[in-house]
């Protein structure tokens, strides 16, 4: 269970950080590519994978199991807070090749060992 642990933490703190490079309203505070079509993507695809990834362990576990993932998430949410500015906009621009290592690995396209 540590496994899930940590890929639904780190899922957590990558929507968490995609969240908060979205949030800001101020151009002068992100990078040009959070500002463009680009990191609107990202977030969007950053954003649609929490949901996913509680229905992924509903349909391969239990009802509980969704909700400690979503509790994983939240942590993950929470912890991504305590990350300085350029790791947060780091952690966004590599969120789509993460989620989709995490990803297949969760639907056993993959080993991760």
């Amino acid at each position: 269970m540590a496994f899930y642990f940590t890929v639904h933490l780190l899922m957590g703190f990558l929507a968490g950080n995609a969240a908060y490079v979205l949030q800001q309203i101020d151009v002068v505070n992100k990078p040009y590519w959070a500002s463009t079509s680009v990191g609107a993507y990202i977030g969007i695809a950053c954003m649609i994978a929490l949901p996913l990834a509680v229905l992924t362990t509903f349909i391969k576990f239990t009802f509980l199991w969704a909700l400690v993932t979503a509790g994983e998430l939240f942590l993950g949410v929470l912890l991504g807070a305590f990350f300085p500015k350029p790791i947060k906009f780091l952690a966004m621009l590599a969120s789509p090749l993460i989620l989709v290592v995490l990803f297949g690995a969760l639907w056993g396209w993959w080993y991760l060992g």
